[in-house]
């Protein structure tokens, strides 16, 4: 029986290794032996990583283009911001001086 390699695997199943890495790769295969070693198949199955503390990446419904245009808003409303609290300083700057 041929072995393949953690990146084979992966490559396999259709994961880009140059978004999650070589070594993620690697490292989720190690992970995966030991827990079989410790659990045999039910301890793959019953994977319960960061979900007793909540931990991991958040879930969400958002898609990618509603949080772009959220990021686009917020970018907006923050440069119309410093415009204004330029323009206050400007008119400070010049009080000051009249006085």
């Amino acid at each position: 029986m041929e072995r393949k390699g953690p990146q084979q695997i992966f490559t396999e199943a259709g994961f880009d290794l140059t978004v999650i890495g070589k070594r993620q790769a690697q490292s989720s295969l190690n992970r995966w032996r030991q827990t079989f070693r410790k659990d045999g198949e039910e301890g793959l199955r019953n994977d319960k990583r960061g979900k007793a503390t909540g931990g991991g990446r958040p879930k969400t419904d958002e898609s990618m283009e509603k949080r772009l245009a959220k990021a686009e808003a917020r970018i907006k409303y923050l440069t119309a911001e410093n415009e204004l609290l330029k323009k206050l300083e400007k008119l400070e700057g010049q009080a000051k001086h009249t006085n």
